[in-house]
């Protein structure tokens, strides 16, 4: 798939407001507006992921690119769980035990890393899915194409057999004759599976997306996975899968600007199962859309944002490092009772400090950690 700017620049957007939204402090003194940010965020994010997530890759590839998001994701939950044993973090661990930092990793997660661990999830539950149906299809199409084959020559043998008894030059001719005419019944059972296939490939789809969206409301039911995150995951899969221009779901328009606020303002409808959720979706990447094409290259640092949406897995991996910093050097700020400067600081180093973090890795090769040579693309 070609590179798609747009979603590079709208996933800058989402990284910046997401370490934003991490910020205590500002989260204290902007109740409302974090809740308005939160409602639509990260289900926007869970469908550009679904939508760029390529499952065309071969078994080992796509382990690979499982592996990438698994061990970095082991590696930053377990540190996070530590560390949530001294400092006050939500849904902290109570005690130094492996049983409760594998409950951490495997189950419920901690911190801003339960989306990682709902990208491997239903990574591997779509992969899957798809691969099933992928073996199951080409099983009954072996079956299909010999009981055909099976047919046709049960079918020519019963025109041969009355030649049989005729001279044996004429038998000879009906003979090749017949097998001509047997090779030609065959290719048109053949072209008639071929013909069928636009159906099949329709019928088949719809019976991997069928697939994806029953094993993803099971293992809902445990609380390794939340079936509303899923829902807007398997939302991007459907539009890849379903081939749709990605310009035609969400167009860009400036009227979604418009739109949007009306959504934002009702704290009523911030919870992820209401539409108004979805449709706040399709306001934010049409809004964010619009505005990438209509400025082009003509917007300040607009090079920068593009980096920064290629590269938002480590920053999203190493932000907390920073967001958790700034309750040290809050005070330095206390003269800005709007909390604005300390918030831009810390964006600023948050996404500054991650890139460093993850070029260091890269240089003194500790990025074979998380699976890659290459952290920053």
């Amino acid at each position: 798939m070609k590179r798609n700017t747009d979603l590079d620049f709208i996933r800058a957007i989402l990284i910046i407001l997401m370490i934003l939204i991490h910020i205590v402090s500002f989260g204290n003194a902007y109740p409302h507006l974090k809740a308005g940010i939160l409602s639509f965020m990260m289900p926007t994010f869970l469908i550009i992921t679904g939508y760029l997530v390529n499952i065309g890759k071969t078994g080992r590839q796509f382990g690979k690119y499982l592996l990438c998001l698994a061990l970095p994701y082991i590696i930053m939950v377990t540190g996070f769980s530590v560390l949530s044993y001294f400092l006050p973090v939500r849904d902290g661990i109570t005690e130094l035990s492996l049983s409760q930092i594998a409950q951490k990793i495997f189950i419920t997660s901690i911190g801003p890393y339960w989306f990682i661990q709902t990208m491997i999830i239903c990574g591997i539950l779509y992969y899957g899915s798809f691969r099933a149906c992928d073996m199951i299809s080409k099983y009954w199409g072996r079956c299909s194409c010999r009981n055909n084959k099976e047919n046709d020559f049960y079918k020519n043998s019963k025109e041969i057999e009355p030649c049989c008894n005729s001279k044996g030059n004429d038998s000879y001719k009906n003979s090749k004759e017949n097998d001509f005419c047997s090779n030609s019944k065959g290719n048109d059972s053949c072209s008639n599976i071929n013909k069928g296939k636009t159906e099949e490939e329709t019928l088949s789809l719809t019976t991997r997306l069928f697939l994806l969206a029953i094993l993803m409301l099971l293992v809902s039911k445990t609380p390794a996975l939340n079936i509303t995150a899923a829902i807007y995951y398997f939302a991007g899969v459907v539009i890849r899968q379903c081939r749709i221009d990605f310009n035609k779901v969400f167009r860009p328009t400036p009227l979604a600007f418009i739109l949007w606020p009306f959504i934002l303002y009702r704290e009523d409808l911030y919870d992820w199962g209401n539409m108004a959720v979805a449709f706040s979706c399709w306001c934010c990447i049409s809004a964010l859309m619009w505005l990438n094409q209509y400025y082009k290259s003509q917007m300040i640092g607009k090079s920068t944002l593009l980096y920064i949406g290629k590269n938002t897995l480590p920053i999203y991996l190493f932000h907390p490092i920073f967001t958790m910093a700034a309750k040290f050097y809050h005070p330095l700020f206390a003269f800005d009772k709007s909390e604005i400067l300390l918030a831009a600081f810390t964006i600023i180093l948050a996404i500054a400090g991650s890139i460093a973090i993850a070029k260091v890795m890269e240089k003194t090769k500790l990025a074979y950690f998380f699976g890659k040579k290459e952290i920053l693309r």
